[in-house]
């Protein structure tokens, strides 16, 4: 488990300018079938045979002849044959799940026929043959996945075919076409080509007629036959491709033949982002009015200063590199009306803060939540003359300034950008200001805002190996551009550095590090790859490893996963495990100082009635000097299987209320943490959301009365996973593909390890509520897919209504009025009503303030008890059964029953305290300071967790 090397962040020299490509094309898999007999293919791989023989003689096996495959079958005899590859051969970027290869797209082309014209099928005794796009496993009878296929009995009926099988290739029945037809008998000489586009799940197919013989398909043009969405198996981890012949009994014999055979992905280096929020300020109409779940943000300067208006957009550039070589912000705009007085002209600035939401953003608050106002420099400027009319369309931003911005701050390591988008000069119509208005990423137009990015192609210039005193960098990557490279605390000799490249028309240079003491420019080596005035810079920082009076460890694996929220000078850890373990946990660890030695006492019991000295694993950590010595203790707790609830929506379910008098531990709730585990639940409940805003805006939601309401009416431990958003619309939560969505499945199915949903919650719609007409048929679809993807046909589903106050300028009650209509609408769902609630601070504010977040989580506990927790457990625990816990000065004192009990108390933070097992009527004594606790133990073969306060 030891690593002293290890990438970090990225070091970034480039010279002139890189071609900018639109694309890279891999070529993952390729077989002109001129290889040995059945095992060739780039990567070269072995294919294996799959017979059937239902009557007569057994087919010969495949193989090579004149460059071609041949699958025969004899005369006389029914049956199938074929002839299966393995995906494992197939290079990166593919992956045997289609949805997650590393590209954009993933194309087939190939020529097939048969040497026979009229197909008819797939059923024993009938004629067809398929080319198994994938599979997911070798076998007539049970394989599912893609293919193209070519039937048809008559002449008009003939053609070749994309389809998805299910449980098998030997039935028609289970063939579904996806994209029919090219036209032609089997004999055709045809060249086919499938495309399928990851993001979209669309499948697409072409089709040409070569002749009288075989042309390559890798080029010439292509007859569009259509395109068509289809996931059922994209998701899928695929085993093997193939193709096969199923043959009935003919005179003579019939030969299925393939030739050119070539897998390729595709990934653009254009890449396309959308703002994270978006919103404007305008002080005239209300300097507390938040604007950011409007459809629109406008634009306006004004000699009035609070009757200006100022945009601001922020964006995710995680996934961009700063290798940019163009870039363009674009807006829609729905346009300007002639007779202006001036140029309007539109100037681009940076925004100091990027931990700015677009749901709490007002004119009054906007110089805290923005920072200082930078107006220098103009990062880019769109101007239309005065008089001239805009229509409505896309303008564009572009400009050195702006790139430069981007890549700086990809640099820095941001994830964050942002803008201020304002009008150089107050624009009047008459003596009206005039004000130009943009499609938000709300608006239902699709003109979102967007970045596009043109990236280069720096691979001409990239190595293929760093080594350090001649031995390889272990953990080199030709894209990870900065190491830190660790030496022993006495080392004195700088290393020599050196390099391959991965091509030869580059040269090399190298500066060696100045030493291995002093700043970090001093200790670090360069390798610098040039091509004419082009250059590309690896950076090795060297760094010395602490003496050897260290004990710490710098890292705790479990089961080979790392330890979440591991510290170093934090000793003792709780891990909670899922219902199904089965057995103790390996434990591994990485000492901070190598020379360092570890001893590691290992658990002989997860069983939660077994007391702590037995379920936990004690780590003996001995500096290498043998002058200190550290223990770590990870005591593993069994958790029952749980009920979970799903809470997903935007900001009122992420909480924007304040929570200081809902601070402590919420007894037997407990929440997913980001690292898929579970611990004792407290707000913020969205803290750990993968798609939440700023940690410093998640505050009070209705998931957490919901979850104690529901918790206290089944006695029973029950877990929530809390995945919401401000700001977010619906357009990104309604279907798979969509950020929201695909954000939210992922945590969703890391909880099912601890038990079945339930139920979900839902409350969103602010940004929605100027189109009700279509919310509750995008809303049907989200609820459907999420049902399917978590296995649960008939999952509960509630949805809150929006703010009342809301309905005056947003179509709020409309909205509104389309939501009690749900259960009339989608199968097993039900709403809540927002009567009586308040606004956080006034009725402009979207928000609702603690006692209403409170009301509406009661609201959805009373739906959930009705219709899911219709009855409390038999088993309900009662406080009075429970051990006693007396107050005593600077601690407590427990005191058990008539039963043996094993505990352990927490603090907040997870640190154990005190653990142990009390036998029946004993008591112990516990010093601690003032605050609260969590003590936990296993009564009535439930896990319990009570709150203490220490006073």
């Amino acid at each position: 488990m030891k690593k002293i090397i290890f990438g970090v962040s990225f070091i970034l020299i480039f010279l002139s300018v890189i071609t900018a490509q639109t694309g890279v094309e891999t070529i993952v898999f390729s077989d002109d079938f001129n290889g040995a007999n059945m095992s060739g293919g780039s990567p070269a791989t072995h294919y294996t045979f799959l017979k059937q023989t239902i009557s007569g003689s057994e087919a010969e096996n495949s193989l090579y002849s004149s460059g071609e495959l041949r699958i025969p079958s004899p005369a006389g005899s029914v049956g199938r044959n074929g002839v299966f590859g393995d995906l494992s051969a197939f290079s990166s970027p593919y992956s045997k799940i289609l949805n997650q290869i590393d590209a954009d797209s993933v194309s087939w082309t190939f020529n097939i026929r048969a040497n026979r014209e009229t197909s008819s099928g797939f059923d024993d005794g009938k004629f067809g043959i398929a080319a198994v796009l994938v599979a997911d496993k070798a076998d007539y009878n049970t394989a599912s996945g893609y293919a193209v296929v070519s039937t048809g009995k008559t002449s008009s009926d003939r053609s070749f075919r994309l389809v998805k099988f299910t449980n098998g290739l030997n039935e028609d029945t289970k063939f579904v076409n996806i994209i029919n037809v090219f036209p032609g008998g089997a004999n055709l000489y045809p060249s086919i080509r499938v495309t399928y586009i990851k993001n979209t799940n669309t499948w697409k197919f072409y089709g040409r007629s070569d002749g009288g013989s075989f042309n390559n398909p890798g080029v010439g043009t292509f007859a569009f036959s259509g395109s068509a969405q289809d996931d059922t198996y994209v998701n899928t981890e695929m085993s093997c491709f193939g193709f096969l012949i199923n043959y009935k009994s003919y005179s003579v014999g019939t030969n299925m033949i393939v030739e050119n055979y070539t897998v390729k992905t595709y990934q653009s280096v254009d890449k396309k982002i959308i703002p994270v929020d978006d919103t404007y300020v305008y002080g005239s109409a209300g300097s507390n009015t938040m604007r950011g779940m409007e459809n629109i943000f406008t634009t306006g300067q004004s000699d009035a200063p609070e009757k200006e208006r100022v945009s601001y957009l922020k964006f995710d550039v995680t996934y961009l590199s700063p290798f940019i070589d163009s870039l363009r912000l674009r807006l829609y705009t729905n346009g300007i009306l002639s007779g202006g007085d001036k140029d309007h002209v539109f100037d681009l600035y940076p925004v100091q803060n990027n931990t700015w939401s677009e749901d709490e953003v007002t004119y009054e608050n906007k110089d805290e939540r923005f920072g200082n106002q930078i107006d220098a420099p103009v990062l880019a400027s769109y101007m239309v003359p005065a008089g001239e009319r805009l229509y409505a369309q896309h303008i564009e931003f572009t400009g050195d300034n702006l790139v430069k911005y981007i890549s700086d701050s990809l640099t820095a390591g941001k994830k964050y950008v942002s803008f201020r988008l304002k009008e150089r000069n107050a624009v009047k119509r008459g003596s009206t200001d005039v004000v130009v208005e943009f499609h938000s990423k709300e608006n239902e137009s699709g003109y979102v805002p967007e970045i596009l990015v043109t990236e280069k192609n720096m691979d001409p210039l990239t190595a293929s190996a760093i080594l350090i005193d001649g031995i390889s960098l272990a953990d080199f990557s030709a894209t990870t551009y900065r190491y830190v490279y660790k030496l022993p605390y006495n080392a004195t000799t700088v290393p020599a550095v050196n390099a391959t490249t991965k091509y030869n028309d580059v040269t090399l240079e190298l500066i060696q590090a100045a030493g291995i003491n002093g700043n970090e420019e001093s200790r670090t080596a360069k390798i610098i790859i040039r091509k004419g005035t082009e250059a590309l810079t690896y950076s090795i920082v060297f760094e010395l490893l602490p003496p050897p009076d260290d004990a710490r460890l710098s890292a705790i694996f479990i089961d080979g996963k790392p330890l979440e929220f591991f510290e170093m000078e934090k000793t003792d850890y709780l891990v909670y495990l899922p219902y199904t373990t089965v057995n103790v946990p390996v434990v591994e660890v990485v000492p901070n100082e190598p020379s360092a030695s570890t001893a590691i006492v290992a658990a002989i019991s997860i069983d939660p009635l077994q007391e702590h000295s037995k379920r936990t694993t004690i780590l003996n950590v001995t500096s290498g000097d043998g002058t200190k010595t550290k223990t770590y203790k990870v005591l593993f707790h069994k958790l029952p299987e749980l009920d979970i609830v799903l809470a997903i929506g935007q900001s009122n379910m992420a909480g924007r209320a304040p929570f200081d008098a809902y601070k402590a531990p919420m007894e037997n709730v407990y929440l997913l943490t980001p690292a898929g585990g579970m611990e004792i639940a407290s707000n913020p409940l969205n803290k750990y959301s993968n798609i939440r805003k700023d940690i410093s805006i998640q505050k009070l939601g209705p998931s957490y009365s919901c979850a104690l309401n529901v918790q206290n009416h089944t006695g029973k431990p029950i877990a929530f996973v809390v995945n919401a958003q401000g700001g977010s619309a619906l357009s990104t939560w309604y279907q798979p593909g969509k950020a929201n969505y695909d954000g939210t499945i992922k945590r969703a199915k890391e909880a099912q390890a601890f038990g079945k949903f339930r139920a979900m919650i839902w409350l969103q719609g602010e940004g929605d509520s100027s189109y009700p007409a279509t919310y509750l048929t995008r809303l049907k679809e989200m609820i459907t897919s999420l049902r399917s993807e978590l296995n649960e046909p008939d999952l509960f589903f509630v949805a809150s209504e929006i703010a009342y106050w809301r309905g005056g300028g947003t179509g709020s009650t409309i909205f509104n009025d389309s939501i009690r209509t749900i259960s009339g609408r989608i199968p097993n769902t039900d709403w809540i009503s927002a009567e009586g609630c308040t606004p956080l601070i006034d009725e402009t504010d979207p928000h609702f303030d603690a006692p209403s977040a409170i009301l509406l989580g009661e609201r959805f506990a009373e739906k959930l008890i009705k219709k899911v927790f219709t009855t409390s457990s038999t088993g309900k625990l009662n406080h009075a059964d429970g051990p006693v816990v007396m107050p005593m000065p600077q601690g407590m004192c427990i005191v058990n029953k008539e039963k043996s009990m094993s505990y352990f108390l927490t603090d907040l933070l997870g640190h154990v305290k005190h653990s142990g097992t009390l036998e029946a009527f004993q008591s112990v004594d516990i010093q601690a300071e003032k605050g609260i606790y969590l003590l936990s133990f296993v009564q009535q073969e439930q896990n319990v967790t009570r709150k203490i306060f220490v006073w």
